[in-house]
């Protein structure tokens, strides 16, 4: 009856012999995370995929000074504040393509930077236990007179 007892050992999928680490427990197989599986996250899409590719309408309004070959534009005589939709989706989609796009004498105020941040999607606020937190707008935090 020997050849039995070997034959209990064999997995019945593969045909090979079943080996069990020594310090396997029962007890594994059986186990269930304590914390529900996340929910499934299904971000926007980009708005950089909506924009004109030679992005007319925001050049129309802006001058473009490429500051490398590469990397880093200025954008001059706008103001974001003034920008619609169209013109911000050209903005995405000229920050995909240069990295770094400057901007100076912006007019915005902290509640205008909250409005345009969220033409690009949920805005997802900061620890408001962090020391310089402007009321409501979790996610700015002021150093030194610059909002961040």
């Amino acid at each position: 009856m020997a050849h039995l007892e070997a034959r209990k050992h064999v997995s019945p999928d593969s045909g090979f012999p079943v080996t069990l680490h020594p310090g396997f427990n029962a007890k594994i197989k059986d186990w269930v995370p304590p914390e529900p599986l996340r929910q499934e996250f299904s971000p926007k899409k980009d708005r950089a995929l909506f924009a004109d590719p030679e992005k007319k309408a925001l050049f129309a309004v802006a001058r473009r000074v490429d500051l490398t070959e590469s990397i880093g534009t200025l954008l001059e005589n706008v103001q974001l504040s003034q920008l619609d939709e169209k013109q911000l989706d050209e903005l995405a989609l000229l920050v995909t393509e240069r990295g770094v796009v400057f901007f100076r004498d912006q007019d915005l105020t902290t509640e205008g930077q909250y409005k345009l941040f969220e033409h690009y999607g949920k805005v997802i606020t900061a620890n408001p236990r962090l020391p310089g937190s402007v009321s409501g707008l979790g996610m700015f935090m002021i150093l030194r007179g610059v909002i961040l």
